[in-house]
């Protein structure tokens, strides 16, 4: 039966050790993976030397706004999917029974632990590592040491038409005329 709203993508993974069920919750930790590998790997170049355009900060913040969608919505939510769903992990499954004997005879907890409650717990875990790390990224986005200014080599050939003489009341750079 095909979707007409939705998108049915094919799973290509196998069926052992329950890959193919964890497919859309593997596919989508991939996106994120590899979605913030450029961005750390400009963490970790110095910030240039002029300021950043509109159109470049328009794009940055769309491509964060979109590794957050990933992390904070796609990621917990396709865990949650995949433990309630495939595993059956809801209230009538439980750990561990009040009263059950869980070491060496002793029967000392007075509470149940349904594995509803362990799967919202990796879901809360899954936050919390997705926020420090979201933190930590943007914090050294932050601390970037500016790129320090190339000398060149003398003026030959050079003309004042493309130096930059001062900011215009708006804060751009104004060039020398010709």
């Amino acid at each position: 039966m095909r979707h007409i709203l939705g998108l049915e993508v094919p799973n290509i993974l196998p069926d052992t050790l329950g890959l193919s069920a964890a497919g859309r919750l593997i596919w989508t930790s991939l996106l994120f993976l590899v979605m913030l590998a450029p961005v750390i790997a400009m963490s970790r170049r110095p910030k240039p030397k002029l300021p950043t355009t509109w159109a470049q900060a328009m794009a940055g913040s769309i491509y964060v706004f979109a590794l957050m969608i990933l992390a904070y919505g796609s990621i917990p939510h396709e865990w949650l999917t995949y433990a309630n769903g495939y595993h059956k992990w809801d209230e009538s499954h439980f750990l561990v029974r009040s009263g059950q004997e869980v070491v060496f005879g002793l029967r000392w907890l007075n509470f149940d632990v349904n594995k509803r409650a362990i799967s919202d717990t990796v879901a809360t875990l899954i936050y919390i590592v997705l926020l420090s790390l979201n933190v930590a990224l943007f914090a050294k986005w932050q601390k970037r040491p500016v790129a320090k200014e190339t000398p060149t080599d003398g003026d030959a050939g050079e003309t004042d038409a493309g130096k930059v003489v001062g900011t215009s009341a708006f804060g751009r750079p104004v060039t020398a005329k010709a």
